[in-house]
């Protein structure tokens, strides 16, 4: 019998968002990486699942689901009786997966970019999207101090979303020790079956 859902995805945090969700459903999945490097997320095919050409892609029987939180808000529904942070989906969750999709990862993505990619150098863009990083991180941090999870005690779709962005910034250039409840959360949240089971899986690496 074919599996319910089909990922498509590459090496990115984006697609180990929904490989996390999928995992903590404990659910059967197949896997599909898409070759970004060659452009696969370019052709024809993949235009037809995927508009804007990005992934990740969730296939759910005849369905394709597109943009990583649309995804996950699609596994809460479907899947939120296999699991407590499935099920897990109020405003305070949306707020906070939201504020991922909208800031955290678009500042992240634009400052990694004039970090390592931009030419010529381009200093001040660098120093205006680590000033907005900065304010995202505090954000977290404040938040973070009053309670285990971003939505309190619950590991939800929230978290999933936001820890593969923040599980390294030294690549980013922050110093995550300015930041000690984001740290403690970050270590927690990687312990996480799930979560090191998702990362074995996208980045191709051991689950210890």
């Amino acid at each position: 019998m074919s599996k319910r859902f089909t990922l498509f995805g590459s090496s990115t945090p984006n697609p180990c968002k929904v490989a996390i969700a999928l995992e903590e459903a404990g659910i059967a999945y197949t896997y599909r990486e898409i070759d970004l490097n060659g452009r696969e997320n370019e052709t024809a095919w993949f235009r037809t699942i995927s508009p804007n050409a990005k992934v990740p892609v969730l296939r759910d029987r005849d369905q394709h689901i597109w943009e990583s939180g649309a995804i996950l808000l699609h596994l809460s529904a479907e899947l939120g009786s296999r699991s407590p942070a499935l099920c897990a989906n109020g405003p305070e969750v949306q707020s906070w997966l939201f504020f991922q999709s909208a800031t955290v990862g678009p500042m992240l993505g634009q400052l990694y970019h004039f970090m390592h990619y931009a030419e010529p150098a381009q200093p001040q863009a660098v120093e205006r999207f680590t000033s907005e990083v900065q304010r995202a991180l505090t954000v977290l941090d404040r938040r973070l101090s009053m309670a285990e999870h971003l939505i309190g005690e619950t590991f939800s779709i929230a978290d999933m979303a936001m820890w593969p962005w923040l599980e390294d910034l030294s690549i980013f250039g922050i110093e995550v020790d300015a930041f000690p409840h984001l740290k403690r959360w970050i270590t927690v949240v990687g312990a996480r079956t799930s979560v090191r089971r998702a990362v074995a899986l996208i980045y191709g690496t051991d689950e210890d």
